[in-house]
């Protein structure tokens, strides 16, 4: 009986113990972690995005100038991650939506997802090129080039283009995408590649929220699956996290095996408002951050700024002529004119 009464108060004694330490915030934590390396710490936290490939910073942003804009990031980000502050959110409450093309690559003179549906769209078979329903005017987009489709309506050059792949296997699709990627951008300057063009401050940007544990969702008006694709090799973000035009998903079954495929038509253009309905649809709550560079962008913005609490929206706003492009309100491509006329009454921050 005395032996199993020691045992007895012994257990107790360890079990108190343990039940303390575990209850100090960050302690257990960090006896696991306090010696594996920085890029171990990383991935040892609950992450939504891998931080491989992505820019390590020794310090937050370093590449950006020390603005009020890049002052305004690094307070809110702290603001939402301090457990001991009022405006302290949970890591699945640390949700941030991008927009893509022009947020974090360049979308002139051509948004990525049209150069590389045209690029399967040059070398597809006549059939898939019908399936595109671009049967009529094929000749005309081989001979006059992207220009032609992009002077089309945005959705009806999508669907075109989008039918020179479609169907295809998404695991083949993202390689054939990661390979593309890998070749020089025929306006990249100096032979640079395509993955080279996505903006390095930007992706310092993901880098900091990642290791601030948000959730990081893709919001592109780029079809889905290529997008997905496209963020998995640029962005390590996962599939599940890319909100982009949905192509309809069709079922098909070969020899008692199941598959999804997608047809060229689209069922979903992500754009204006449909970025918000989209984004309220898939993740069920409005974001708490959001990036985007025009009007398409708005009303994501607002979805984010104009929900209870602390949250931050920001606009990135192209005046670089001399190492990209220079645009807003009257450009073609990626106007900025409403957002920016609203940016200081919603209080978005210009960069």
């Amino acid at each position: 009986m005395a032996f199993n009464m020691t045992c007895y108060f012994r257990l107790t004694a360890f079990l108190f113990i343990w039940i303390l330490f575990t209850s100090i915030p960050g302690a257990r934590a960090a006896s696991l972690n306090s010696a594996a390396p920085a890029a171990e710490l990383i991935s040892q936290t609950p992450q939504w995005i891998s931080s491989a490939g992505l820019p390590e910073a020794a310090e937050a942003l370093p590449s950006w100038a020390d603005t009020a804009a890049r002052q305004a990031i690094i307070k809110f980000v702290n603001a939402v991650s301090d457990p001991d502050g009022p405006d302290y959110l949970l890591p699945e409450q640390r949700i941030a939506v991008f927009d893509n093309d022009g947020t974090l690559i360049p979308e002139n003179p051509y948004p990525f997802f049209m150069e590389y549906a045209y690029s399967r769209y040059l070398t597809a078979s006549p059939e898939r090129k019908k399936s595109g329903g671009a049967n009529l005017i094929s000749k005309e987009l081989e001979e006059k080039g992207l220009d032609s489709a992009m002077a089309l309506n945005a959705g009806r050059a999508m669907e075109i283009l989008a039918g020179a792949y479609s169907g295809d296997d998404s695991v083949l699709l993202g390689e054939d995408v990661g390979a593309w990627l890998e070749q020089p951008c025929p306006h990249g300057g100096e032979e640079r590649r395509r993955r080279d063009m996505a903006y390095l401050p930007m992706q310092e940007l993901l880098s900091f929220l990642n290791k601030h544990q948000f959730q990081i969702y893709l919001v592109s008006e780029g079809e889905q699956e290529f997008e997905r694709a496209l963020a998995r090799h640029l962005y390590n973000i996962p599939p599940m996290q890319v909100i982009g035009a949905e192509l309809r998903y069709a079922f098909e079954e070969k020899k008692g095996r199941l598959a999804i495929k997608t047809e060229p038509n689209f069922t979903n253009i992500n754009s204006g408002p449909g970025k918000a309905i989209n984004i309220v649809s898939r993740l069920g709550a409005a974001p708490v951050f959001a990036a985007g560079n025009s009007d398409n962008d708005l009303e994501m913005l607002r979805l984010t700024t104009q929900a209870p609490g602390l949250r931050l929206g920001i606009i990135i706003h192209h005046t670089d002529a001399e190492r990209e492009f220079a645009y807003d309100r009257e450009a073609e491509r990626g106007k900025l004119r409403r957002a920016l006329e609203l940016a200081e009454q919603e209080g978005w921050v210009l960069v």
